[in-house]
């Protein structure tokens, strides 16, 4: 797991000073700091050389590396990695958990490696099938660049369905791509300005489909290959892979031997997701899907630790699940705890991190998570992000599959493209004026209108191609603040080629109402009924009250977004002084617009203004 970093000249080679590279690779050291690297891409001498920083180089480009040391810790794991003849070089952020069976194929075909990493297996794969054959083999989470000076190609590449992060900017003399969006700001060339945009569509959607806040600046869409051509700049974009291509089994099957193919699949799937050469621990929140995993990795594979996040002020907790599945699997209990001060004093250190506005606060508990992991030696976490998008876990599944009502079309798409309600525009236009959300709307419809099958299933590659891909950001980048891998064993391919397979009965039981019905049923045969089946509640964190309990740091920032004037303050104003002091007086909609509204001016003050964190700590939080 660790930080890529590109930046590729338009038109004819030019002079280049590495110290740009080597900024923007820095921004994201935090990703990656056990090593660093740097190549530029000669053409004219058809190589690829290794760089240092301050040299200022006649190039196509450059690409840059910052590691986080997980599989061969040595030397040998460096990069940006090269072939033997130095004319083709890899750039990887991710893991590939199959890497030890095609490693052993490329081997019987006469490949020789110099190290015992994923990376090397990928640019053999590369070498000896081309990129299409080589996405094809690959299972795992990935983002990574791929150039070619003797076809005069550069691929860059994210995984299925969008975990590992990868973001592309273009200027006027420059292509940039990078793992995070802050690394952009490195650069000479960048000019950073708000997108307006994507501003509104995260207000109406907490999500964006492949903008971002600043213009000019996208994400690589989940599945998706750049082409570049280092001759013509010409840039080609296909999907090696859509979530379309699935398509729920017909076969007739029991649901004893599918429930006994779903415990085998995740006993081998668990396997290869815990290789590493670094202390693995479970993140465990005390919901089903990661207690399912803690449950395998410690007897299957001897996992000693979980880490996990406890809220003072927490409503409907999971804590005491979280207690049940250590003491039964007596494991070692790392804990952190969230309150007033610690959300205060981590709010300006997430939305950096993050990149973006936040909507959910659960963002700082995962922040949390990961410190905890770093202070106790733990440097891989598994985490059971995507149960509940390929099993239908959620309550907006529960809308459409157990409604007693005839539902057409538009019910089905406004029900699934607003999964918690919709807001009243009339209320957002008291915020932003000239807040016109029908385009929005629109855009979303058409993005749903191309997926096929039941309604269940268009629901649930809708949730792996927007939800799925926000909360995935979210927890990648919370835990590499703290230099910690998060893994995700339910979006291993073969597990979820699995989930194709299982017949939506076994999924939403119509007679017991519940969602995800045969994972409950595997996780009540290992912690009991009543923990299985309780009402999901997700993990809850009181942000709003919290922010509240430090009215200096409110006047602080609405004076802030008063001043800026991209939203008008006066509602926020009026609940600061009266609603927002007694938590809960604002509805679902409210709260998160509140925190939506106030991340936006934490975030442009970093983003726009240029303030380091330690700076905007010091102007909002009053500790300059």
């Amino acid at each position: 797991m660790c930080a890529i970093t590109g930046i590729i000249a338009k038109g004819k080679e030019r002079y280049i000073q590495t110290e740009e590279l080597f900024k923007m690779c820095r921004i994201q050291r935090h990703r990656g700091p056990d090593d660093e690297g740097g190549v530029a891409l000669d053409l004219n001498g058809s190589k690829i050389r290794e760089i240092s920083s301050g040299e200022t180089i006649a190039c196509k480009g450059l690409l840059g590396f910052e590691r986080l040391s997980i599989q061969d810790l040595s030397r040998n794991g460096h990069q940006p990695m090269q072939n033997t003849e130095s004319d083709i070089s890899i750039i990887f952020n991710g893991e590939v958990y199959n890497f030890v069976e095609l490693r052993t194929s490329l081997v019987k075909k006469g490949h020789i490696f110099r190290s015992g990493t994923d990376t090397e297996v990928i640019l053999h794969m590369y070498m000896e099938y081309g990129i299409e054959k080589t996405l094809e083999a690959l299972n795992g989470m990935f983002a990574f660049a791929i150039a070619d000076i003797r076809t005069r190609k550069l691929y860059i590449v994210r995984d299925r369905f969008g975990i590992k992060p990868l973001y592309v900017a273009y200027t006027e003399d420059v292509l940039l791509f990078a793992s995070e969006v802050k690394a952009f700001l490195g650069y000479h060339g960048f000019c950073a300005k708000l997108n307006m945009a994507a501003v509104e569509e995260y207000i109406l959607f907490k999500s964006l489909l492949s903008d971002t806040l600043l213009l000019g600046v996208g994400q690589l869409e989940a599945g998706t290959v750049m082409e570049y051509d280092l001759e013509t700049d010409y840039i080609r974009k296909w999907k090696y892979f859509d979530v379309e291509s699935y398509h729920r089994s017909e076969r007739e099957c029991s649901y004893a031997d599918i429930k006994e193919r779903i415990w085998e699949t995740m006993k081998a799937v668990v396997r290869r997701q815990v290789i590493s050469d670094v202390k693995v621990g479970s993140q465990l929140s005390g919901g089903i899907d990661s207690s399912i995993l803690s449950q395998i990795a410690a007897e299957e594979h001897g996992l000693t630790d979980t880490v996990s996040c406890k809220v003072e002020c927490e409503e409907q907790a999971d804590g005491p699940y979280i207690d049940v599945v250590n003491k039964k699997l007596m494991l070692n209990a790392h804990v952190g705890k969230i309150d007033a001060r610690f959300f205060i004093d981590h709010i300006i250190d997430t939305v950096w991190h993050f990149d973006s506005i936040l909507s959910h606060t659960p963002a700082v508990g995962m922040l949390q998570i990961s410190e905890c992991a770093h202070k106790n030696g733990i440097r891989v976490l598994l985490s059971g992000e995507g149960a509940d998008e390929m099993y239908g876990g959620y309550k907006c599944f529960q809308k459409l599959a157990f409604s007693q009502n005839s539902l057409n079309e538009d019910d089905i798409i406004n029900t699934i493209i607003f999964r918690d309600g919709r807001e009243d525009i009339n209320f957002l236009r008291r915020v932003l004026p000239g807040l016109e959300p029908e385009s929005y709307y629109q855009k979303r419809k058409d993005y749903f209108a191309r997926f096929t099958g039941s309604v269940f299933d268009r629901q649930i590659k809708y949730e792996i191609s927007t939800h799925l891909v926000e909360l995935l950001s979210r927890q990648d980048k919370m835990s590499m603040a703290h230099s910690v891998e998060n893994r995700v064993p339910y979006l291993d391919n073969e597990l979820v080629r699995l989930a194709w397979d299982i017949p939506e009965s076994f999924l939403m039981d119509r007679a017991s109402k519940e969602g995800k019905f045969i994972l409950k049923d595997i996780a009540s045969e290992l912690f009991g009924r009543e923990f299985a089946f309780r009402r999901k509640v997700g993990f809850f964190i009181p942000g709003n009250m919290f922010l509240c309990s430090d009215m200096a740091l409110i006047g602080r920032i609405l004076a802030y977004i008063k001043k800026r004037g991209i939203i008008h303050s006066d509602i926020f104003e009026q609940w600061a002084h009266s609603e927002l002091r007694v938590y809960g007086q604002l509805n679902y909609f409210q709260s998160a617009l509140f925190l939506k509204m106030f991340t936006l001016e934490i975030w442009c003050q970093m983003f726009l203004d240029g303030l380091n964190v330690d700076e905007c700590k010091g102007i909002l939080l009053g500790s300059a």
